[in-house]
């Protein structure tokens, strides 16, 4: 095996890696992000309501809650209208949950920024190597149908027993209890069990749409150069 068939083994299936990661935590981050979302989510489950708080009042809230995830607000201190009162809005051990979430997710941002790097240096690779489409889909075939299976059994998890599925994401990626909040906490009842539900499901459909849509292009691509031949 000469040296460039080696680096073409290896860059193939690295970069397809390299391109699900960064098309995942994109897609994690977009979602997660999105206003029209929580609106939508914030109508379905009446919350204004439910914490007893106007629409204006819960809007601010979800303002300062991602405005802290992106760090662009060091704290979550806020007070407004809450169960007929006013009073902080966010209890201490859900400041000090968001801690964590806020960490995680600007961890998970930084690998993103990475990958991407690393992404672009492996394309860079490939064109100067001159990779065929045949190989490049045979490689992403390789990649996807793992990445495949691992969303699709995170799509049926989450589907057949959310409950179970949420407790166990907690375990795995925090090393404390902080997560577990009182019911009537404020922020438990802003993005409630639906609502992560609905994320969780939206996101898992979003990630296997893109990699079912990159194979295609990649299938295509295939095609179209060997008619051309």
């Amino acid at each position: 095996m000469d040296t460039r068939h080696k680096i073409s083994t290896i860059l193939r299936p690295l970069t397809f890696i390299l391109l699900c990661i960064v098309i995942i935590i994109t897609t994690i981050d977009l979602c997660c992000f999105d206003r029209d979302f929580y609106t939508e989510e914030y109508i379905k489950s009446d919350t204004a309501s439910v914490i007893k708080t106007s629409e204006e009042n819960l809007e601010k809230m979800t303002d300062v809650v991602l405005e802290y995830l992106k760090d662009k607000d060091k704290t979550m201190d806020l007070r407004l209208m809450v169960n007929g009162k006013v009073q902080e809005v966010f209890s201490v051990r859900a400041k000090t949950h968001m801690i964590d979430v806020r960490n995680l997710y600007l961890n998970a941002l930084e690998i993103r920024n990475i990958a991407l790097v690393m992404l672009t240096v492996c394309v860079i690779g490939m064109a100067l190597l001159k990779e065929k489409p045949a190989e490049l889909l045979k490689s992403y075939i390789s990649v996807l149908k793992w990445m495949g299976f691992i969303f699709t059994g995170i799509g049926v998890f989450a589907l057949v027993d959310f409950n179970t599925f949420w407790i166990g994401f907690h375990k795995l990626l925090f090393t404390n209890d902080l997560w577990l909040l009182d019911y009537d906490d404020v922020l438990v009842n802003m993005v409630n069990e639906t609502f992560f539900f609905d994320l969780v499901i939206k996101i898992v459909v979003i990630i296997l749409l893109s990699f079912i849509l990159i194979y295609s292009l990649l299938y295509i691509g295939k095609r179209v150069i060997k008619y051309e031949d």
